[in-house]
């Protein structure tokens, strides 16, 4: 309650300061309190980040703060992974503003988010571009429209230089709803309205007639369908009676909460979902975290000890799934960890839940050895014998450069993990290990894990 209480505080002195300073330094102390209220409100997150993560922009302002945890895959995530997919912003220097400028006129005919979620059609409107201008110039004494309409242009051009995904203009829309329905009201009753009217009739008209289907497209990214289908399904379930069926949503998470002890801080291996245990998540997906990277810990009971600092009591995972996300090493060491938690291993829907080890347990001294049996040629690994950790590269990095092997594959004694390529080399003898899993054919690496039988390695 004590951020709420900070920001109801300061908007009041906001109130006070705009209805009773003189007017010369109004515009000095608005700016001021507004930049106030402004900190106080997002507080929440930049404090936090701050405190924790040594950055209060985290991991944005990495190059010049000391974030943590951070690396230099965390960097190369980030700048190679997480920006070009997840932020849309234009080219630096003159060519991004040049881009920039053109967007305020071109923003509403022009989509600007992913392929898949509506292609080339446009689904913003064009009636506040269409509308606002003209009554701007045309309107001479309407003062406030003219700053609600050069603040909604600010806002668009800081929303194409930071990240211009069609959604993220919902933030400034009730703006920028008002000051077209304003301009469009003072156009009708402008004194040349008689001339004016038939135009205004004509484009409300046919930006009903473009974009009247926009809630009707079948391109949601969730469910591949439309959203008003969804609605419709969810609203009729109670006439056919399926009342705790329509919300029964996230299924297996809810279920895996159900089953984890109060105040468990979980691990989701590889899961992009994380709303519905009820529970402390977090995930270990690259470009979604720094602090967890299973082959700089190289040895399962480093990696146990690594995520009880981390905070986290229980680690969850989906029998049989290797999404392929995670370098090679990564999975080899994961799946050895949790293969070594069987007995306390419990299922929830989907997912298979056990308690991180309590204890130190026992450190491993070398890296184990891994005999890689890959085809010929193979782009990443050529065939042989490496440690555990030469098997880091990430799969969604971009490294020419083929690994090395210490030496060829099935010299000296018998290697802690086998990797098989399983386009070329299946007679590849798998006695005396067990298998912990396949990555998944579409990858570049669609490789099966062994462990070698027996205690810890190497």
């Amino acid at each position: 309650m004590v951020v709420p209480a900070v920001v109801v505080v300061a908007l009041v002195l906001a109130w006070r300061v705009f209805t009773r300073v003189e007017r010369a330094g109004a515009a000095g102390a608005a700016l001021a309190l507004t930049g106030a209220v402004a900190l106080a409100a997002w507080a929440p997150h930049w404090l936090k980040n701050l405190v924790w993560y040594g950055d209060p922009l985290y991991p944005t302002l990495h190059a010049w703060l000391p974030a943590r945890p951070w690396s230099a895959d965390a960097a190369r995530l980030w700048a190679e992974v997480f920006l070009p997919t997840q932020l849309a912003r234009p080219a630096p220097g003159a060519a991004g503003l040049r881009d920039a400028a053109a967007a305020l006129a071109t923003f509403a005919i022009v989509p600007n988010d992913y392929a898949g979620f509506h292609r080339s059609v446009p689904v913003f409107g064009f009636l506040f571009t269409a509308l606002t201008l003209p009554a701007a110039l045309l309107l001479g004494p309407e003062r406030r429209l003219r700053l609600a309409l050069a603040w909604c242009y600010v806002a668009i051009a800081a929303w194409y230089l930071t990240s211009h995904r069609d959604r993220y203009l919902q933030a400034i829309v009730p703006v920028m709803s008002a000051v077209t329905g304003a301009a469009l009201v003072s156009l009708w009753r402008a004194p040349p309205a008689k001339r004016l009217r038939p135009l205004l009739i004509v484009l409300v008209g046919a930006q009903l007639v473009t974009s009247g289907d926009a809630y009707f497209l079948p391109t949601h990214a969730l469910h591949r369908g439309a959203s008003a289908g969804a609605t419709m399904r969810l609203l009729g379930a109670g006439f056919q009676r399926n009342y705790a069926e329509r919300f029964a949503v996230q299924t297996d998470l809810v279920a895996l909460g159900a089953s984890l002890p109060r105040g468990a801080r979980v691990l989701l291996h590889e899961s992009h979902d994380l709303l519905g245990t009820g529970a402390r998540v977090s995930t270990d997906l690259p470009a979604e975290q720094a602090g967890i990277d299973y082959p700089s810990w190289g040895a399962t009971a480093r990696i146990a000890r690594g995520l009880r600092e981390l905070g986290f009591t229980h680690v969850a995972w989906r029998a049989g799934r290797i999404g392929g996300h995670l370098p090679v090493a990564a999975d080899l060491l994961f799946l050895d960890l949790v293969r070594g938690l069987e007995r306390s291993t419990t299922t929830a829907g989907a997912w298979r839940v056990a308690p991180l080890p309590a204890g130190e347990g026992a450190d491993a001294g070398e890296e184990a050895w891994v005999d890689v049996h890959t085809c010929a040629g193979a782009l990443h690994y050529p065939p042989g014998r490496y440690r555990v950790t030469d098997l880091s590269r990430s799969p969604l990095l971009r490294d020419a450069a083929p690994r090395t092997p210490r030496g060829p594959a099935g010299s000296g004694a018998p290697a802690g993990y086998l990797v098989i390529d399983r386009r070329c080399a299946a007679a590849v003898p798998t006695a005396g290990y067990a298998r912990l899993g396949g990555r998944p054919e579409r990858s570049a690496e669609p490789y099966e894990l062994w462990r070698r039988e027996g205690g810890s390695l190497p």
